[in-house]
């Protein structure tokens, strides 16, 4: 047998193959899976560094971390969030602000994370 007849007889194998992968994928344990790591990813960007008490530590953690807020404009962020099943400019504009609120961008990585201790338990919320 020629290596296109090998090719040509492959194929349809191939093609069943993918078809039945496509059938067996639950989507909506795709998106709690992408929507997971986008919260993770967003507690990280939003959880304020600790004070120090040394005015030049805590400026240049401060400035680090007002940085880590431009991952929002990255194409990874648009990718897991669109995965996630949310508009990333969304999500963006609503996290963005938060840069120049030390306070509230606290309490919502208190939030992000009781809601993250809270579905450890065993309660899920489905998106």
């Amino acid at each position: 047998m020629t290596r296109q007849q090998n090719i040509k007889a492959a194929a349809p194998t191939r093609w069943v193959l993918a078809a039945r992968f496509d059938q067996d994928i639950d989507t909506r344990g795709m998106r709690q899976m992408w929507a997971k790591a986008l919260m993770l990813a967003l507690c990280d960007i939003v959880k304020p560094p600790a004070l120090t008490g040394t005015k030049e530590k805590d400026t240049r953690n401060h400035v680090e971390w007002q940085n880590g807020f431009s991952y929002l404009d990255s194409r990874d962020f648009r990718e897991v969030a669109s995965l996630a099943g949310f508009e990333p400019s969304a999500i963006a504009d609503r996290i963005r602000p938060l840069a120049n609120d030390r306070k509230a961008a606290a309490r919502m990585a208190k939030d992000f994370y009781a809601d993250r201790n809270h579905q450890k338990k065993g309660k899920i919320k489905d998106a």
